[in-house]
């Protein structure tokens, strides 16, 4: 049957120091307090940092560390006093690793994340969400549809090589993987949604079809411990169904098939009878 939900809380926005990859600008541990404070208050169930730069930025650096020990720790302490968790734009091994010092619990993106930084995100259960479509070449169309200037595009050839690396690692490694695309989910990537290419490209980079399924599904469902809820079809847990003409299990690529789409027990898209199913 159809059931009604409550909207999840959002992550608030984005909190950085002065300077960096962001427009919420603070400076000093009781600012970066406060920030968070003030996410929570409006009812955030995630806070969202950058601890380095990003590629769209003109100025600082992707592989730098510009927060202070006090600054990113303070901030971390007061999300998980309050009962919420961290996650960090980041693409830099040593900003990784001093967020880890103080138990962040999820990486954006990770574009030059090393083993060190991926074997220690094994070993505290760290997330990773890779957003690799917005590295690769098939986001070069996505760019220029935007207005990317020349340098960004080039940016994004520099970073990409690193980037996929980072995934293979990653995958290879055991780091806990949630999808995310960083482009609209259904933004048009390489003849697919964002969303689809990312799957695809997860087992581009060694996932088996299973493992980027459930990357797409049960694990972001238990990353935001939602998995009482979502993340797979149970009893018990809303009826979110889609439906597709191949075997997803068997070749990832099925997901550009869907044409049945069911949430929270209400039917919102049905391009062919179910008899055809």
């Amino acid at each position: 049957p159809s059931t009604s939900r409550k909207p999840w809380p959002p992550a608030g926005e984005l909190i950085v120091p002065t300077g960096g990859h962001g427009f919420l600008e603070v400076d000093g541990p009781y600012a970066f307090a406060r920030a968070a404070r003030e996410q929570i208050k409006q009812g955030a169930s995630w806070i969202k940092i950058a601890i380095s730069g990003g590629i769209s930025d003109v100025h600082g650096d992707i592989a730098a560390a510009p927060m202070t020990n006090d600054e990113l720790s303070t901030l971390i302490e007061v999300a998980h006093r309050n009962g919420v968790r961290v996650t960090a734009h980041n693409g830099s091994p040593e900003a990784a690793m001093q967020a880890l010092e103080y138990g962040i619990d999820c990486f954006e993106h990770g574009y030059h994340l090393t083993e060190p930084v991926l074997r220690r995100m094994v070993q505290q259960k760290a997330w990773l969400v890779p957003t690799i479509v917005v590295s690769q070449p098939g986001a070069k169309d996505f760019y220029r549809r935007i207005g990317s200037p020349d340098w960004y595009l080039a940016r994004v050839d520099s970073v990409g090589r690193d980037h996929w690396a980072v995934l293979q690692s990653a995958i290879r490694m055991g780091v806990p993987i949630a999808l995310g695309t960083d482009q609209f989910p259904f933004e048009d990537n390489e003849g697919t949604t964002a969303t689809v290419r990312e799957a695809e490209l997860y087992v581009d980079a060694g996932m088996t079809p299973v493992q980027a399924l459930q990357a797409a599904t049960i694990q972001p469902a238990r990353m935001m411990r939602r998995d009482a809820d979502i993340g797979s079809i149970t009893v018990g847990k809303y009826a979110d169904i889609v439906a597709v003409r191949a075997d997803p299990t068997k070749d990832i690529s099925a997901l550009r098939t869907i044409d049945f789409v069911m949430k929270g027990g209400d039917v919102v898209r049905h391009d062919t009878p179910a008899a055809a199913h």
